[in-house]
């Protein structure tokens, strides 16, 4: 019988062939070969086929599609039947690992044994593309560190109780834990999902309501503590963003599941307020607590006049108003809001503040002697000699002078992460 691989990889894509071919050249690329990978193809209009052939002759390299387009749930669960792998990833079209990501989580699966692996990850931030090649900026953000172990009570806690809004710099470094998405989940744990929950990824928000199933059955959470992929960052090619900012997309987005947008959202934790992130996220998570037979999300509560705090925040993304929506959907959130305390209230503004200013890991921010120059043309290694033997911090500038091509950013990405590591003594004991 063929050993199992360490790790399988899944791929479920829609229409966007030309960032497939990339997301596969850089897993095969990888030094640690131990891996499959399914490319799961739920095109409409424009299936990849034809990109992901080239791999095929790879026998590490899958390609499945569906016999008609599924909704996003429905074809997370179906991408992921028959993977092979003890450790199990669900990644986007955007998601490029640097080579050595594979096995610097092999290295640590090996000595904690995890339930769930996160990462981190940086940004490519695009500005053009003739169709295969992508053109942009990058300097490097996350000052790399050593693995470390975080736990699933206090992250679902943290989760439930809204203190700080869903998405913030603050708190960027703990955007992953817990999730398949940006992290690699011990095949046993899907395995005691599916029987308990129904299913992996339940609607609406496959990342999420899977992330607190996940954290619910997990005991051993670790994140690596450094980037390990780039995000690929593409004006209007992320769904998240389109919700985040139109009514329009967020109705079409319910209809997708097959849902009645006025029906569903008499459901929700604040009723009738179908809107922005929080509240459906918020959802999310009372479904996961409700399937749930036992386990520490048994026992939390929405904080809905949290929820209702940043919810109204969340109205003011939107770009698409009709008349009198944004008042309607205002004088929801009245009840929930005229229920904070001053106190609690207060604690929320200060947090608001406090989301915006940058993480614990950011380079620029750890520590370091800022500088108000960076000389053009610095390379990976001169950039993380600065850091960690000069101690000095130029600024978050590109480090390219013209728009350097994905490629040539994951390889500074690489080389830069793999410096500071020497530089860092992270692969030494302790």
């Amino acid at each position: 019988m063929k050993p199992k691989p360490l790790f399988s990889i899944i791929l479920p894509t829609r229409d966007r062939p030309n960032l497939v071919s990339r997301v596969l050249e850089s897993l095969a690329a990888q030094t640690f070969t131990d891996f499959e990978v399914i490319v799961s193809d739920n095109a409409v209009n424009s299936p990849c086929l034809t990109e992901v052939a080239r791999f095929l002759g790879d026998k590490r390299f899958h390609y499945k599609k569906p016999s008609q387009p599924m909704d996003m749930c429905k074809h997370w669960d179906f991408a992921l039947e028959g993977a092979n792998g003890q450790y199990i990833t669900v990644f986007s079209e955007k998601f490029i690992l640097r080579p050595d990501a594979l096995a610097l989580m092999a290295k640590e699966i090996m000595r904690s044994k995890p339930d769930v692996l996160t990462w981190q990850y940086e940004v490519f931030d695009v500005r053009f593309s003739d169709g295969s090649n992508f053109y942009g900026d990058y300097h490097p953000l996350i000052k790399p560190g050593r693995p470390i172990n975080y736990d699933p009570v206090s992250e679902l806690t943290r989760r439930f109780q809204f203190n700080f809004p869903l998405f913030c710099r603050q708190n960027k470094p703990k955007d992953n834990y817990g999730k398949i998405y940006s992290g690699a989940v011990n095949r046993d744990i899907l395995a005691k999902i599916k029987t308990n929950y129904g299913r992996i990824f339940h609607p609406l928000s496959p990342d999420f309501t899977s992330m607190v199933a996940i954290l619910n059955e997990s005991k051993i959470c670790i994140d690596m503590n450094q980037g390990l992929m780039l995000l690929i960052n593409i004006a209007g090619v992320s769904n998240g963003e389109a919700t985040k900012a139109s009514v329009n997309f967020t109705r079409h987005s319910f209809e997708s599941f097959g849902l009645d947008v006025n029906n569903h959202g008499q459901r929700l934790p604040i009723p009738g307020f179908w809107v922005g992130h929080h509240v459906n996220i918020a959802a999310d998570f009372e479904l996961i607590r409700t399937l749930a037979d036992d386990g520490p999300v048994k026992g939390m509560e929405i904080d809905k006049g949290a929820l209702a705090f940043w919810a109204e925040l969340d109205l003011g993304y939107i770009k698409d108003w009709q008349s009198n929506e944004l008042e309607a959907f205002q004088s929801l959130l009245g009840l929930f809001l005229g229920n904070l305390d001053s106190e609690r209230r207060q604690e929320l503004e200060q947090n608001l503040k406090t989301s915006i200013k940058p993480s614990i890991n950011e380079i620029y921010h750890s520590g370091l002697k800022q500088t108000e120059h960076l000389n053009a043309g610095t390379t990976a290694e001169q950039l993380a000699n600065i850091h960690w033997l000069d101690n000095l911090a130029p600024p978050r500038k590109p480090v390219n002078t013209v728009p350097m091509e994905l490629v040539e950013a994951l390889d500074y990405f690489y080389q830069y992460n793999q410096h500071s590591s020497r530089l860092l003594a992270l692969s030494e004991e302790g």
